[in-house]
């Protein structure tokens, strides 16, 4: 099957003293079909949730999609700027491992592998936090919807066709050109 590229920046530069640092990273290539993959290609569980254990499992992976609060478009300007700035943030800690993020107007992908944290107590810290940087930056008093979506990427292909997803929604969204660049989507290297 073709497959399209999508260059995303990944990875992050070291500091003095071997630390990370939040800035962009090199940028790496991720192949993804060139046939479009829309979201009914990535099935969303119905409401039922896992038992809570799966989410602290460090061994699962997790396809999560948080949501703004309901018929609004923040993640724009300064205040896309700020909650990326925190999405950035996570690979230097250690509460979860952050496989890939992408930022659109009105919500958020996120591949996750907990670490030190549950996936979920780690989705609702992080939505209250950012809640609280988003309104310093002018941003609404509600941000987030209260639920969020979660898929557990089962084996290797589920993680290639959410990975894929993530880092190419701004281009299938028709949100940034063939040659424009997204700012807001991140890739770790694997």
């Amino acid at each position: 099957m073709p497959r399209d590229n999508h260059t995303v920046t990944s990875g992050l530069h070291d500091r003095a003293g071997g630390e990370a640092s939040p800035r962009p990273g090199p940028a790496i290539t991720v192949a993804c079909p060139s046939t479009s993959i829309g979201v009914n290609d990535i099935p969303f569980p119905r409401r039922i949730r896992l038992p809570r254990e799966a989410y602290a499992n460090r061994e699962s992976e997790f396809h999560l999609v948080m949501r703004a609060f309901a018929r609004s478009v923040p993640f724009c300007g300064r205040v896309g700027e700020a909650v990326w700035g925190v999405v950035m943030e996570q690979p230097v800690r250690d509460d979860i491992v952050l496989v890939a993020a992408c930022l659109m107007p009105d919500h958020l992908h996120a591949i996750v592998r907990p670490d030190r944290r549950s996936v979920i107590a780690w989705a609702n810290a992080f939505k209250s936090y950012t809640a609280t940087v988003a309104r310093k930056a002018g941003g609404p008093a509600y941000l987030w919807q209260p639920r969020f979506y979660d898929r557990r990427l089962r084996d290797d292909a589920e993680r290639d066709a959410a990975l894929c997803y993530v880092v190419s929604n701004p281009w299938e969204a028709g949100l940034a050109g063939a040659e424009d660049e997204w700012p807001w989507v991140f890739a770790a290297e694997r």
